[in-house]
């Protein structure tokens, strides 16, 4: 009995690989979908900013232009503050960018490292299961 069971049992630890190696493939399939839709919803996250800060800007300039005739120092004065706030946006838009980046980044190096840890493992077991 124990002749037959020996076998048996390493086709079961072999049909156990497939599925962990199928798992992890599947997961990994998964992350990079979820990274591909992070990415475009970040792109249309960028553009969206970048209309809306066009369209402050020229809220600004129409706003300038109209107390432009009161006074050429308030236009002035208004035209910095419009181009600190739209530089201000842009700097945290590009940050925010940097921060998503950032982030995929260690979540595909994480999961790339789960991956191998398990596979080494899945393989050490294998060994250990094969060798006695």
């Amino acid at each position: 009995d124990s002749a037959k069971g020996i076998p048996a049992m390493a086709e079961a630890v072999k049909e156990g690989e497939v599925r962990v190696k199928s798992l992890l493939a599947e997961t990994v399939k998964a992350v990079e979908k979820r990274l591909e839709e992070s990415e475009r919803a970040l792109q249309r996250n960028v553009v969206e900013s970048e209309s809306a800060v066009c369209s402050r800007m020229e809220q600004g300039e129409k706003a300038l232009e109209f107390k432009f005739t009161e006074s050429d120092k308030l236009l002035k004065e208004k035209a910095e503050e419009e181009a600190k706030k739209t530089v201000m946006l842009v700097l945290q838009l590009a940050e925010s960018e940097k921060l998503l980046a950032h982030k995929v980044e260690e979540s595909i190096s994480s999961l790339r490292e789960n991956s191998t840890a398990l596979l080494s493992r899945v393989e050490e077991g294998e060994k250990a299961f094969l060798g006695k």
